[in-house]
């Protein structure tokens, strides 16, 4: 879906706030990721370069596009958590290697794994 970690991670982080807070601008995904303002700046133009994020008024919102890949990384997140959790890993490893795990296997790998354990 993406080339690097990196994106993928702005981009759970956008559809986070987005769904938590309603509105929110560059400085605010500053703020949440702890990154400075000229990386999230950054990071921002490529997303909406890419057609996933666009912006009105300094506000941040989600595209279509960009809504559909961050609930797919999200699911595949969630998925590895409880993967590792029923696999007996204590939540906060599981949580932090899921982190790990999910920006190292394809989508189609992802999908392979959830279709093998009936999910």
């Amino acid at each position: 879906m993406f080339h690097n970690e990196s994106g993928e991670n702005y981009l759970k982080a956008i559809f986070i706030l987005q769904n938590t807070r309603g509105e929110f601008r560059r400085s605010d995904l500053a703020d949440y990721m702890g990154y400075s303002r000229p990386s999230i700046s950054n990071a921002v133009d490529k997303l909406m370069k890419q057609g996933l994020v666009n912006s009105r008024d300094g506000v941040l919102h989600l595209t279509e596009k960009g809504t559909q890949a961050s609930i797919c990384l999200l699911d595949k997140y969630d998925f590895l958590v409880e993967l590792l959790k029923n696999c007996g890993v204590d939540l906060d490893t599981a949580k932090r290697e899921a982190c790990e795990i999910e920006h190292s296997i394809s989508y189609d790998t992802y999908v392979k794994m959830k279709n093998k354990l009936g999910r």
